[in-house]
């Protein structure tokens, strides 16, 4: 077609409305497609991008060196100080922050799995 437009000047209308009528979808029928909703697809979003996640492991990295720190500050003096109970308290409210907070992150994280299993499990359909 270009050929001819170079050749002659002319554009042919026709044939030009005909290529930009036609759309191409190359799709390789090995691969299975699955048919979701948005809400199924929000769900599936929200179980992927979780900030219970982050909160859970930012709490366990504040906890645990708290804990261990007030351990070590105990073995050194046993007397109890200031330093041992501020770094024994904010270690204990960080771990059960991550521990509630990794509870709703498992939860999350298996009502996304069900979700997706049940997707798959879905009948297939012949596209025509």
């Amino acid at each position: 077609m270009a050929n001819e437009t170079r050749q002659s000047g002319h554009v042919n209308v026709a044939n030009l409305n005909n290529a930009i009528q036609e759309t191409l979808i190359h799709i390789d029928l090995t691969k299975t497609f699955y048919s979701i909703t948005p809400s199924e697809l929000n769900i599936i979003e929200d179980g992927s991008n979780s900030i219970w996640k982050d909160i859970t492991l930012a709490a366990t990295g504040i906890g645990l060196p708290c804990i261990i720190n007030a351990l070590i500050q105990n073995q050194k003096s046993p007397i109890f100080n200031s330093e041992i109970f501020w770094n024994s308290l904010i270690g204990c409210v960080s771990l059960i922050i991550a521990v509630i907070f990794g509870i709703i992150w498992a939860k999350s994280k298996n009502k996304c799995t069900e979700l997706i299993k049940e997707i798959k499990q879905r009948p297939p359909y012949k596209v025509q």
